[in-house]
């Protein structure tokens, strides 16, 4: 069975890695940081797959992937994106925003509520569609 440790300047960084995580909310960045820092303190992937709620093949896989990624790896968990990316631009949603506050009867509606389908047509009318 092969041995890995972590040098203290490595647990350093995973513990400013943490406190980060704390600060942004960062569950995933928490959860990955932690069971690192479990197993750097000798705790058995078993039973860190057990506190984490995961198989101890999740285990496995974060720290074959933090020992060939490095801290770098972490790192780049702080600024993942969340979601799918908008496919309006800046503009166009500038645009829906002033068309939803002028309200559906000044856009030719005779409903007084918007509805996804007249936001979609008004949209349409305003592009010269």
């Amino acid at each position: 069975m092969v041995s890995l440790t972590f040098s203290k300047s490595i647990v350093d960084r995973l513990k400013k890695n943490m406190a980060t995580a704390l600060k942004l909310s960062n569950i995933c960045l928490y959860r990955l940081t932690q069971a690192l820092l479990w197993f750097s303190e000798c705790m058995g992937i078993k039973e860190i797959a057990r506190l984490m709620g995961v198989c101890e093949k999740t285990i496995i896989n974060w720290l074959k992937t933090f020992m060939h990624k490095g801290v770098g790896w972490l790192i780049g968990q702080h600024y993942q994106g969340r979601g799918r990316k908008s496919k309006l631009t800046k503009d166009q949603k500038n645009r829906l925003v002033e068309l939803i506050k002028k309200g559906p009867e000044d856009n030719g509606f005779h409903c007084g509520i918007w509805n996804t389908a007249m936001i979609a047509d008004a949209e349409n009318q305003g592009n010269g569609a």
